[in-house]
């Protein structure tokens, strides 16, 4: 455990403590002692508890745990103690006691319905932790029938379906959204229409796949992956010039898609009218900023394919301009050895990885459209374009 999580956790403990000691004295719980003077402090509390106190105060918080939760009944008064100790058995991974926790207040007879949802809440959660999403999801799909619970409950279905790729009921529970979440959450509809999309793609169903795409563009402004989904489509069929003009689009619309674009659009512009998609490519990039030249001339170096040209010349010219390469220029005056050299340096600054997370630091080789670490989507970038 961190420090944090270890402060929290002995906090929680002391707080439980003091909750029993509270209820103890609340009900009248044990003896009161007979020599008891009317000024002095009346006590009623069992062993166990000094014990727990002792275990807590010489820093054996699992062993506190166990004596607290032993001397604790599930009712009406104790029942928001065990909420609290089940919480802190998920946050320090020890799921089968929440869970058995959890599972012991739904026993109790006579539980107050807020309580009840409470501990469906808390039971789903630990399934969920545990990695038992089948469980999970079926305590989740009941709460989402609550109103008190619904909306957490279709918001936690949608990450168990993500999880396991299930598009078809990610789309089906967002419909059930409240429209204003809803409508926050449109970028990642429009992207469970691209993950459909790609599978009727797999399955030759081209039909299928290009309706999942004008969806997906309904959904989002400037749908990126849509396009280039669409340009893919198109290359397949034999339709390069439309390819390499939607591919532009998609740069457009989203410059941080550079390395995905570039080889799609350098091959169907070959395949169809090289000098005016490459020139028009180049056009795009005079019209911005200086450092988009810069992007292009890496991600050009990066895809190990720069065609000889106005591209070529946007490389050497990046080559030429940049200190830590100026000593590749003057070893060779080839172009080509140039930018052998120069990709060399460039992957070795990366270390292999070309896109990293923009919010949690994630890195990888390949594109994720959602993050494998903090779940975001659109959220991963190459590696050099991260803090713009």
């Amino acid at each position: 455990m961190t420090t944090v999580a270890t402060l929290a956790a002995y906090v929680a403990l002391a707080v439980t403590a003091g909750l029993i000691g509270w209820l103890y004295g609340r009900r009248g719980w044990g003896k009161r002692p007979a020599t008891t003077r009317a000024h002095e402090p009346e006590t009623h509390l069992p062993g166990g508890y000094y014990a727990g106190l002792d275990s807590l105060i010489n820093e054996h918080p699992d062993r506190a745990v166990e004596i607290f939760t032993r001397l604790l009944e599930v009712d009406q008064d104790t029942v928001e103690t065990h909420f609290a100790l089940g919480s802190l058995y998920r946050r320090r991974g020890e799921v089968d006691r929440a869970i058995h926790i959890h599972q012991n207040i739904l026993a109790r007879p006579n539980l107050a319905v807020e309580h009840h949802q409470h501990a469906l809440w808390a039971l789903a959660q630990d399934y969920l932790r545990a990695g038992v999403l089948d469980r999970s999801e079926k305590i989740l799909q009941q709460l989402s029938e609550m109103p008190s619970h619904r909306t957490a409950a279709l918001l936690a279905l949608l990450r168990i379906y993500e999880l396991e790729n299930d598009w078809t009921q990610a789309v089906a529970v967002h419909r059930d959204l409240p429209a204003d979440i809803a409508a926050e959450r449109a970028g990642a509809l429009a992207h469970y229409h691209c993950e459909l999309a790609a599978a009727a793609h797999r399955q030759n169903r081209h039909i299928d796949a290009r309706r999942y795409l004008r969806l997906a563009r309904g959904l989002k402004r400037r749908c990126a992956r849509a396009n280039l989904m669409r340009a893919e489509l198109a290359a397949h069929r034999g339709a390069h010039d439309l390819a390499a003009r939607l591919l532009l689009r998609v740069l457009d619309e989203d410059w941080h898609l550079l390395l995905e674009v570039l080889p799609r659009f350098i091959a169907s512009a070959r395949r169809s009218r090289p000098e005016l998609h490459i020139e028009s490519l180049r056009a795009r990039v005079g019209r911005l900023r200086g450092e988009r030249s810069a992007d292009l001339a890496q991600a050009l170096l990066m895809i190990d394919d720069v065609p000889e040209g106005p591209l070529s010349d946007i490389v050497h010219d990046y080559i030429a301009a940049t200190p830590d390469l100026v000593e590749i220029a003057r070893i060779s005056d080839r172009p080509l050895d140039q930018r052998r050299a120069a990709r060399a340096v460039l992957r070795l600054a990366a270390r292999g990885k070309r896109y990293q997370c923009g919010t949690c630091g994630f890195a990888s080789q390949s594109l994720f459209w959602q993050c494998p670490g903090c779940k975001g989507w659109d959220s991963m970038k190459p590696v050099w374009m991260i803090g713009r």
